[in-house]
């Protein structure tokens, strides 16, 4: 327990690890108490409600946000939950590159808006506010997260956040 009484978080970044490297970022963004709001799974596949289109949108957006980040074409919204590939490339050392988060900050800003914007929805907080990411070692890992993601609407059922409905 901290000094406030509450509990010590788990460090879930590698130590010595700027998350501004180049490399492959396996990443899944959740959204708060897992409400399902995306849409849903319907014969093994992902139908978008509104608001879905509006995330799908903004994951596509941060394809041309900065030089030297590449959004990989393998996403997937799911009802609760955002999976997609970031690719940070090697740039110069005088080019600023986001770090990942920098990265995940903004979609999640830029989904929020759009929903404010769009659908007037005002929920305070609409993510979990920390993401899960993998850095991918190698291309037979990056080959298999691919798969993975391809494959999630199918896989709903046995997926760890749908249980959390």
């Amino acid at each position: 327990m901290t000094e406030h009484g509450l509990p010590y978080r788990k460090h879930i970044r590698l130590r010595d690890f700027t998350y501004r490297d180049p490399g492959a970022y396996f990443v899944t963004i959740c959204v708060l108490n897992s409400r399902c709001l995306f849409g849903e799974i319907e014969n093994d596949e992902m139908i978008l409600n509104d608001f879905g289109r509006i995330v799908d949108r903004a994951w596509r957006g941060l394809r041309n946000r900065w030089p030297g980040v590449t959004i990989d074409d393998y996403h997937v919204v799911m009802p609760n939950h955002v999976h997609g590939i970031v690719v940070i490339e090697d740039v110069p050392r005088d080019s600023k590159v986001p770090r990942l988060g920098d990265i995940v900050a903004r979609f999640k800003a830029n989904v929020t808006s759009t929903a404010r914007r769009e659908l007037l929805i005002f929920d305070s907080q609409i993510w979990l506010q920390r993401f899960n990411d993998r850095v991918v070692r190698d291309e037979a890992e990056l080959l298999r997260i691919r798969q993975y993601i391809a494959n999630n609407p199918a896989q709903w059922s046995e997926d760890e956040y749908y249980g959390l409905r």
